[in-house]
């Protein structure tokens, strides 16, 4: 094998030799010439191929051959290295895509946001985030929830392909930069590491890490997810129920079940549980945020569509949009969100004025700047889908990203509203 390997290296470099040496050279600066004998007369073709099958290729040298053997014994791997980083770098970006980031951001700022709103009040709540029970519990809940948002996410693109070809070409799958079967392996493990996590977790610190809300909402989260993707149910088909599964889970599960295990995590924190109160899921606060995000998740599920239509009046699904129409479902959706932070205003502006008649100026300062923060969010969404049309997906997909970002806006605010 070698031996073939050296006779084609060797060939190779006579070839080279060939059309580097002198003779060569020769023709190339003398070819304007031919050229021009060539049209006129047509007589020099003939000499030239004479003079062209008379070039000879010298021989490699003896140092040409010793390098050559060289290069075939040690092949030079030095690119190994960087084309390894670089696969890994498009494997970890492909991923990343793959967990639609805004999902990921949503829940990375949602939970800890939870989790600072069901502090209780007064010294207490500093007695909290100095306790290492608060940050170890706070990050054993984001991490499977993640997970089961990657199975949820993840299903979704699995049973949409032939869908997103025509409405997100861009997206891992349909832009083939993932394989459908890699695809489930994602979501498999998404799937196992989301609802296996937890126990595991609690075995390791020695107390209990995991609780009844938290499974409550990582196993609907995955169930609500999966009749909405999969046959036979594929409730994406039913624009109603789509609707629901989507406001169940933005509005009841995430922020019911999430405040309650953060009680759960700071009832195990050494002289906080007699200070928690008797604040709950069911309290006002918890109700009146989960009442917000349920309508913000009817919002975002309603306008998801919009830029949809097209890939799903091909599939048959007849969502909203397909029934109604991009612009009526764009003004729907705008009216509603912009109504939504308008009801926050007015809510919180009267709580600050409660508050100031109180005599507790800072709460009252602190209410009424998220107040203004809601009344600038609503007038901003007001202005900007004026200038929306709603038939260009381009368009209506930039707003529906927009909503998303005061969806991530209003999570880091939540603390501060109560």
């Amino acid at each position: 094998m070698s031996t073939v390997l050296l006779a084609l290296g060797l060939s190779l470099l006579g070839h080279v030799a060939a059309l580097r040496g002198p003779s060569a050279r020769i023709l190339h600066r003398a070819s304007p010439q031919r050229r021009m004998c060539d049209a006129s007369t047509g007589e020099y073709d003939q000499k030239r191929a004479v003079v062209e099958e008379d070039v000879v290729s010298p021989p490699p040298s003896a140092l040409d051959i010793r390098r050559l053997e060289a290069e075939l014994r040690h092949p030079d791997t030095s690119e190994a290295p960087v084309q390894e980083r670089r696969s890994l770098a498009r494997g970890l970006k492909t991923a990343w895509d793959f967990t639609r980031p805004h999902t990921v951001v949503g829940s990375a700022i949602s939970i800890p946001a939870l989790f600072l709103f069901a502090l209780p009040a007064g010294p207490a709540a500093w007695e909290v985030l100095r306790a290492p029970e608060f940050c170890v519990g706070l990050l054993t809940a984001m991490v499977p929830s993640l997970f089961i948002n990657l199975y949820v996410t993840g299903l979704n693109q699995v049973t949409d392909v032939h869908i997103d070809r025509v409405n997100k070409p861009f997206l891992p799958i349909p832009a083939g930069r993932l394989t459908v079967r890699d695809a489930r392996r994602l979501v498999g493990l998404g799937l196992l590491l989301g609802l296996g996590l937890p126990p595991i977790f609690s075995l390791a610190a020695g107390y209990s890490l995991h609780s009844l809300p938290l499974y409550g909402v990582l196993l609907g989260s995955a169930a609500l997810g999966t009749v909405y993707s999969c046959p036979p149910f594929r409730l994406k088909r039913f624009p109603l129920l789509a609707a629901m599964c989507i406001l169940s889970v933005r509005g009841a599960l995430i922020n019911m079940c999430f405040f309650d295990h953060a009680r759960h995590i700071m009832a195990q924190i050494p002289g906080v549980a007699p200070q928690l109160g008797a604040m709950s899921m069911f309290s006002a606060p918890c109700l009146a945020a989960t009442a917000f995000y349920a309508v913000f998740g009817i919002v975002i599920a309603l306008m998801k569509d919009v830029p949809d239509i097209k890939g799903d009046e091909r599939a048959q699904i007849r969502s909203f949009s397909v029934r109604k129409g991009a612009n009526f479902m764009l003004g729907l959706s705008s009216s509603l969100v912009v109504a939504l932070f308008g009801a926050v205003t007015v809510g919180l502006g009267g709580q600050a004025f409660t508050a100031l008649a109180a005599g507790t100026v800072a709460k009252a300062a602190q209410l009424a700047a998220v107040a203004g923060l809601a009344a600038v969010s609503g007038i901003d969404l007001f202005v900007r889908v004026r200038n929306v049309v709603a038939t260009e997906s381009k368009q209506a997909y930039k707003y529906y990203m927009r909503l998303w970002k005061y969806f991530y806006l209003s999570y880091l605010v939540l603390p501060f509203a109560r």
